[in-house]
């Protein structure tokens, strides 16, 4: 049954990069700013906790790499999770390995 219709106040979020969020704005900071893609990702997520979701704790699930956002996020603001569900999660990654390396994969 879905969660939703269980009672459960379920939220997913866009975060930078991802889905249907503008990419040229944290291109630009990466860019020109020095900033690293993590970071952005761990800030926008904490914002939206915060404004969204009024600072109240929640149960995060992470999917594949948004397992990844999710430990990064639960372990950086502990108060702010009381659950952590990962689904296949990944770990950190923002860099692809080079082309060759694919190939040879492949």
């Amino acid at each position: 049954r879905d969660l939703c219709n269980e009672g459960a106040d379920c939220v997913a979020v866009d975060w930078y990069s991802g889905g249907w969020t503008e990419r040229a704005q944290i291109t630009r900071r990466v860019r020109e700013g020095g900033v690293q893609p993590w970071t952005l990702v761990r800030q926008h997520l904490h914002a939206f906790w915060q404004q969204q979701l009024g600072g109240s704790p929640v149960i995060l699930v992470g999917a594949s790499l948004g397992g990844a956002v999710a430990i990064d996020f639960a372990a950086t603001h502990p108060k702010a999770v009381t659950k952590l569900v990962l689904i296949d999660s990944g770990g950190e990654s923002y860099k692809a390995p080079p082309p060759d390396t694919v190939s040879r994969l492949a």
